[in-house]
C-alpha cells in the first residue's frame, strides 16, 4: 500500500507565502500535517521571493503546535562545493565536499537558531539532496535522527540515522511504499497548485505524518528491509539515470 508524507523546501522568512499559504491551509482544512524545511540563516538571495514575514518563527512554533514537523533545511542555503554527495543529484552542495569541522560547524550554527526559538527537531533534510558520510558523521553526533532523503520504498537504517525515501516531487500512487512529495511552492504555477490541492483532498486518507508513518515502519522494519533490498539497484540504477538526464537538459 501506498502512503505519503507531504514536504515544503526552502521555508524561510522571504520566501512567496501567498503560493505556500494555499497549499498550507489546504492541507489544515483536511486535518493534515507536513514536514517544514525551515532555513535557519537564509543567505541565499536566489529564493528570496517577497517581503519578509514578520514573527516567521512564532508562525513556526503554530505550525509545530499544530502537528507539523520542522525539519532543519541546511545552514544558510548557500553552495559552496560542486559535490552531489552520496545520491549525485546536483552537482552543488552547502556540505558535502567540506571537512569535518566545517560541516559541524554549520550543522552546529543552524541547530542553535532552532532551538533558541524552540523549534528544533531531530529531523535534516539537506539543501540540492547531497551530503556526503562526513555530513551524517556530524548530524549523528549533534543528535539528528532522521533526513528526509534517500531512494528506497521504505524508510531505512544507515550511519545511526533514518533515512525517509524522497523519491518524487510528483506522487505516483502506483508504486507501493511510503512517498515524500518534495514541494518547492515558489517555483509552482496555477497549474501546479491546483494539481496538488486536487491531489491532497482525493488521498487524504493516505497522507500521514512523520511521527506515525515511523511508527507503521518500526513495525514492519523487516519486511521493510527486505522489499528495499529486493528494489535498491533499481531504484538507484532509475535515479542516477533521471539525474543525469535533468542535467543534460538543464
Amino acid at each position: 500500500m501506498t502512503h505519503f508524507l507531504i514536504r515544503f523546501d526552502d521555508i524561510h522568512p522571504c520566501m512567496n507565502w501567498e503560493k505556500f499559504t494555499i497549499v498550507k491551509k489546504h492541507l489544515e482544512s483536511n486535518h493534515l500535517n507536513c514536514i517544514l524545511g525551515v532555513i535557519p540563516d537564509n543567505k541565499d538571495k536566489t529564493i528570496a521571493k517577497g517581503s519578509e514575514k514578520e514573527n516567521f518563527f512564532r508562525i513556526l512554533s503554530s505550525y509545530q503546535m499544530f502537528g507539523d514537523t520542522i525539519a532543519q533545511h541546511g545552514y544558510q542555503h548557500l553552495y559552496e562545493t560542486r559535490d552531489g554527495g552520496i545520491l549525485n543529484i546536483n552537482q552543488k552542495s552547502e556540505f558535502a565536499g567540506l571537512d569535518y569541522s566545517q560541516q559541524l560547524e554549520k550543522l552546529k550554527n543552524g541547530k542553535s537558531i532552532l532551538k533558541a526559538y524552540g523549534i528544533w527537531e531531530p529531523v535534516f533534510m539537506a539543501p540540492a539532496h547531497s551530503y556526503d558520510r562526513t555530513t551524517l558523521k556530524c548530524l549523528s553526533e549533534l543528535g539528528f535522527k532522521y533526513i528526509t532523503d534517500g531512494h528506497a520504498l521504505f524508510p531505512f537504517e544507515h550511519d545511526n540515522l533514518i533515512f525517509i525515501p524522497q523519491l518524487f516531487a510528483r506522487p505516483s500512487r502506483f508504486i507501493p511504499g511510503l512517498q515524500t512529495i518534495c514541494l518547492h511552492t515558489d517555483t509552482m504555477n496555477e497549474s501546479d497548485i491546483r494539481s496538488i490541492i486536487k491531489f491532497i483532498s482525493d488521498n487524504r486518507d493516505k497522507i500521514s505524518r512523520l511521527d506515525n508513518a515511523m511508527k507503521k515502519y518500526k513495525k514492519n522494519r523487516e519486511i521493510s528491509k527486505i522489499i528495499n533490498l529486493i528494489s535498491k539497484k533499481t531504484i538507484t540504477h532509475a535515479m542516477r539515470l533521471r539525474a543525469r538526464i535533468r542535467r543534460k537538459h538543464g
